[in-house]
């Protein structure tokens, strides 16, 4: 398996730990390798290296061996994978529950996660989420104004909410566009 980075490589690492409950840790890490040996001690070890014919790394060493039952506490499962796990469960459904989600880790995955840990990380997901939001609303601004150049009598209007204008907010409520061909007919 290639990765293009050693960041790309632990987040695998980290959601191999969690999928198969076993508790790794990392035994050596620095710019060119990483090594990741099992909790208790058993044979498990995966060596992730440069690869030197090739850009990006690869798992040079894997020994998928454990020769004890599934971790219920897991250091891999930390708040940025569980993030990157519930991310599109949160966005699709924003008051998705904090004890559902502990819920859900406890029956799928088998894995205890505290309630302050997946508050965090439900915080987490929201402040991503609603920076996109933001980003996407620029965007728009951008849109607009690139339509007003390339069509010059073309209708563009975006509608801001007057309500969240009031309170120093800036929030969309509509866009109208009316391309010059269709006014013409």
């Amino acid at each position: 398996m290639c990765f293009k980075n050693l960041k790309e490589a632990k987040r695998v690492v980290r959601f191999y730990s969690i999928a198969n409950k076993k508790g790794l840790q990392v035994d050596k890490s620095d710019t060119t390798r990483l090594r990741y040996v099992c909790d208790v001690g058993c044979p498990f070890e995966c060596l992730i290296s440069e690869d030197k014919k090739n850009q990006g790394f690869k798992i040079k060493t894997l020994n998928t061996n454990h020769t004890y039952l599934s971790a219920f506490q897991n250091r891999r499962a930390t708040q940025d994978a569980l993030a990157h796990y519930f991310k599109k469960k949160i966005q699709n459904n924003p008051k998705y529950k904090v004890t559902d989600m502990r819920k859900y880790l406890n029956d799928m995955l088998k894995l205890n996660v505290s309630y302050s840990t997946m508050k965090r990380v439900k915080r987490l997901i929201s402040e991503k989420l609603e920076g996109s939001y933001i980003d996407e609303f620029n965007k728009l601004e951008a849109y607009a104004q690139e339509l007003r150049e390339s069509n010059p009598a073309t209708d563009v209007i975006i509608n801001i909410s007057k309500e969240a204008l009031n309170q120093g907010k800036r929030r969309f409520l509509r866009m109208y566009v009316c391309f010059q061909a269709l006014k013409n007919g």
